[in-house]
């Protein structure tokens, strides 16, 4: 903006900071004229005169500007030390424009930058470049709950019928029988079960959500994946209690290598990590009479699928098991898909029939919120909840589908031919 030059009353009439500011200015417009001026003088003795006028005129502002300042210090008893960037400039210059001006130099350059202090910036951070989104901490994948089949429950308890006792007498007779007499029958007893409520909570301040707007939708995700995870937990080990659900590893029975129905105690020559899991699957596919139970899953600790499968290999360095097979990121062993989990724990693993287990849903996942809790409304807190009612549902007469080995080096050794 041009420099508008004021009278002596309106000098008079600014305040003591005004009055600086405008010295400032007018030093600056000043010192700007006067190196016009040089530029436009002709023959070296000119310009000498200009300098000599220009250095002259420059002390004078100087005089006048200390003056002013004076005044100013004894009207408001504080100091004021102003510098112009052009007069910082200038004087660093003074050399090469003396030069410049007795025939010695070329030219001269002035570089003029916006005054800046960092000293005063107590966020550096904003001036650094911020990647989009939040980096989040590692989590397990739910795999649990997409193995079994969902069953809307629309109340408290889930009731079915089952055949406690069958006897089937079908006889051999002779031609024109007359007193033919049979036994069949069955019983059939009422099962019910209960859903158990999982449930988590959350306080968010009211302004902290509206002041940044993914916190909201940062705190669902996190209260999802809370009830989304224990529930994947639930469905592997839980107790079974008014708290915890019904579950695979509760429901299953025990690996015996001298199970009566199919044993198979020192009977597989080099027995390994893979027998162990087929012959599970075998006496599994024996309890259910060869039709009732398929198994089609195992669940394992990863470190002993690797260990024990993966990279086993013979003493020429060969893999061994021609049995495992990988189809995109999905193993399979024998035509049993192999799910790792780290909820399996080391030297354990489950075998089953996924198709003979349920899970009873009374509520999916839903997430409220409320600021009618306690004292929320007055000191500007909402409460974010999240629930899932359900239950595992393995009934009794195919409990045999589902089948642990606790122990897998006591297991393989078992198993191993003597």
């Amino acid at each position: 903006m041009e420099f508008q030059k004021k009278s002596v009353a309106e000098f008079n009439a600014m305040t003591a900071e005004s009055q600086a500011i405008y010295l400032d200015a007018k030093s600056v417009n000043e010192s700007e004229m006067s190196l016009k001026m040089i530029g436009d003088l002709a023959s070296t003795q000119e310009k000498n005169a200009a300098l000599e006028v220009e250095i002259k005129s420059i002390k004078d502002a100087s005089l006048t500007l200390g003056k002013k300042v004076s005044e100013l210090e004894e009207k408001k008893g504080k100091a004021i030390e102003t510098k112009s960037n052009f007069q910082e400039v200038f004087e660093s210059k003074s050399v090469e424009i003396k030069s410049f001006l007795d025939g010695k130099g070329s030219s001269v350059s002035l570089e003029f930058k916006a005054d800046a202090n960092y000293s005063d910036l107590t966020q550096t951070g904003v001036l650094d470049q911020l990647a989009p989104g939040i980096s989040d901490i590692v989590t397990k994948s739910t795999k649990v709950a997409d193995l079994f089949t969902t069953i809307p429950m629309i109340g408290e308890t889930y009731r079915y019928l089952e055949q406690t006792s069958a006897v089937r007498d079908a006889q051999g007779v002779a031609l024109c029988a007359k007193n033919f007499t049979s036994l069949t029958k069955e019983d059939i007893g009422e099962v019910a079960v209960n859903y158990v409520k999982l449930k988590d909570i959350v306080n968010i301040c009211k302004d902290y959500a509206d002041d940044y707007g993914f916190v909201e939708n940062r705190y669902r995700t996190l209260l999802t994946q809370s009830i989304s995870f224990l529930r994947d937990t639930d469905l592997l080990l839980g107790t079974n209690s008014t708290t915890s659900t019904q579950s695979i590893d509760k429901v299953s029975s025990e690996f015996s290598a001298t199970n009566v129905s199919a044993p198979i105690v020192g009977s597989i020559q080099h027995a390994n990590y893979s027998d162990l899991i087929l012959g599970m699957a075998t006496q599994i596919d024996i309890l259910g009479k060869l039709g009732s139970f398929v198994a089609n899953a195992a669940l394992v600790n990863k470190m002993d699928f690797f260990k024990l499968v993966e990279s086993a290999k013979d003493a020429t360095g060969q893999y061994l098991d021609p049995r495992l097979t990988k189809v995109g990121n999905n193993w399979f062993i024998g035509g049993l898909l192999i799910i790792p989990l780290v909820d399996v724990a080391e030297n354990t693993l489950y075998v089953m029939d996924t198709t003979k287990g349920n899970i009873l849903d009374r509520q999916s996942i839903v997430l409220t919120m409320s600021d009618s809790n306690g004292t929320n409304f007055v000191d500007e807190y909402v409460t974010m909840m999240v629930t899932a009612k359900l239950q595992f549902l393995v009934e009794n007469n195919n409990a045999n589908a589902f089948m642990k080995c606790s122990d897998v080096g006591l297991a393989i050794e078992a198993i191993n031919e003597a």
